[in-house]
């Protein structure tokens, strides 16, 4: 029997030894979804519940030797359930960090986080949990092919441009304003963002960064306002603004799941094969127009990451215009992180095959 681990892979093989010590060989017991660095740690995010020997609930903190909870960690099952009966229990998970006003924002699937009341979103201050606001609320699937769903609230992309906080997943309020799948949350009260976004199948928004001054999303949606914007659009702080024609074919597999900046373009990675109609599988760049990368990638880019101004996308690094299989592994990549923080190294968190 083969004993299945999620394990941290430190690539570039300049971090202290005795800070890496037992980091791969304990792994974590199920998916990690979510990477930071916080306080001079790293901090892990996604569906595990044992770091190493240690019980922790979807989030743990290593500090260059072991393992560690943050408090009772993030909790509770959500439902996902249509009009013809179908159900869905939905565990709990961490999809993505922030650090703002000194916190680390958290935000996933949960109900609870330190035993509290917390909808998919929270923050941690060191040692204690606490709210952000209302935080966010319920979204209905609307009506689609004679079958009405809801989905539960989530949240999958964190990110603070100007001292605020930009939320975005699959929801439709927050703070008990309407927010459809984008919010912002200014330390004080939320806010939605223009209309949002509507439009996939359903509606998520998946990844977010800055980019030359402006926000950018990228997930599964069709318009932004009232604009086409085929899965990635752009907010430059009064409007929607588009990349090209974005990204395709519309269909309910199509998603942008990642973005980065790389030698001043946009690096965007997930489940497409063009951007403005020209060929582009599954990752592409932006600079006033779509280019793409070589011939691009076979399997879907769930992660992104800039290291020593190399690009790469999953296992794979971009090298002489094309793409080389730098951890000779074809199993998805889920989260990195390139930190100095950590004396120049990149995580990569893999899911192992069965």
């Amino acid at each position: 029997m083969c004993l299945k681990k999620y394990v941290v892979l430190l690539f570039v093989l300049m971090w202290p030894a005795s800070a890496s010590a037992g980091l791969t060989e304990t792994g974590l017991n199920d998916e990690v979804l979510a990477l930071t660095i916080y306080n001079g740690d790293l901090i892990a995010g996604g569906k595990f519940t044992l770091a190493g020997d240690v019980s922790v609930n979807c989030i743990a903190r290593w500090d260059g030797s072991s393992w560690h909870p943050l408090g009772d960690g993030v909790a509770g099952v959500q439902m996902f359930w249509n009009s013809i009966g179908d159900t869905l229990y939905l565990d709990p998970q961490v999809n993505a960090f922030a650090e703002y006003n000194g916190h680390l924002i958290v935000g996933g699937s949960f109900t609870t986080a330190g035993g509290l009341e917390f909808v998919s979103i929270a923050r941690w201050d060191g040692a204690n949990w606490y709210p952000l606001g209302g935080g966010i609320a319920d979204y209905y699937l609307d009506y689609h092919v004679g079958v009405f769903s809801y989905f539960p609230p989530q949240v999958h992309t964190l990110v603070v441009h100007e001292d605020t906080l930009h939320v975005g997943g699959l929801f439709d309020q927050a703070g008990g304003i309407d927010a459809n799948f984008i919010a912002t949350w200014d330390g004080t009260s939320w806010h939605g963002l223009g209309e949002g976004v509507e439009g996939g199948r359903p509606t998520r928004v998946l990844a977010s960064l800055v980019y030359t001054g402006e926000m950018i999303f990228s997930g599964s949606f069709t318009h932004a306002g009232d604009m086409e914007n085929p899965y990635i659009t752009g907010w430059d702080n009064t409007q929607w603004i588009g990349l090209g024609y974005g990204l395709g074919p519309t269909g309910a597999d199509t998603e942008a799941n990642c973005l980065v900046v790389y030698n001043g373009d946009l690096i965007v990675g997930g489940n497409f094969s063009n951007a403005s109609g020209g060929p582009a599988n599954n990752v592409a760049a932006w600079n006033t127009r779509w280019t793409p990368l070589g011939d691009g990638l076979n399997n879907t880019v769930h992660a992104l990451a800039v290291y020593q101004n190399e690009l790469y996308a999953g296992a794979y690094r971009w090298e002489n215009d094309t793409w080389v299989n730098a951890l000779q592994t074809d199993g998805p990549v889920k989260a990195m992180v390139a930190s100095c923080s950590l004396q120049a190294s990149i995580w990569l968190l893999v899911k192992p095959r069965d």
